[in-house]
């Protein structure tokens, strides 16, 4: 694939021209009517890891199952940048910071997204989300 267009990012040398695919996360074909039935066709004709030009140029992984082994592989894929377009490295989430930075960040919110914590602030949710819907 030639990168011709100026909005593509030129392909790094160490990924085949093979797991190249030019795909925009943002503008899928058929997205605009069903934006989950668009991907979901998409998925079921790509390969389950390719690399687009698109928005900076990034890898894609529509398979499950390897979504799932690479977020428990931290020593060998990376946290860090995985949002489209990048984001600033000074911004401390959990997930997106790799081991060991990520378990002292996780751990200062876990007692908040707990299931117990959720319920106990439903009713301040529903107090605050319609006073939003009123105003």
């Amino acid at each position: 694939m030639a990168d011709v267009d100026p909005g593509l990012t030129a392909r790094p040398a160490h990924v085949p021209p093979e797991l190249v695919a030019d795909f925009d996360l943002f503008d899928i074909p058929g997205g605009e009517d069903d934006v989950q039935l668009a991907m979901r066709a998409f998925q079921q004709n790509c390969p389950d890891i390719f690399w687009t030009p698109r928005n900076g140029g990034h890898w894609v992984v529509s398979s499950y199952r390897l979504v799932a082994d690479i977020m428990r592989d931290a020593a060998l894929f990376s946290n860090k940048p995985y949002t489209i377009p990048t984001y600033d490295e000074a911004v401390l989430a959990p997930l997106l910071v790799d081991p060991p930075r990520h378990g002292p960040l996780r751990a200062v919110l876990k007692g908040f997204l707990t299931p117990r914590a959720a319920v106990d602030l439903a009713d301040e949710i529903r107090r605050q989300a319609a006073l939003l819907i009123d105003a």
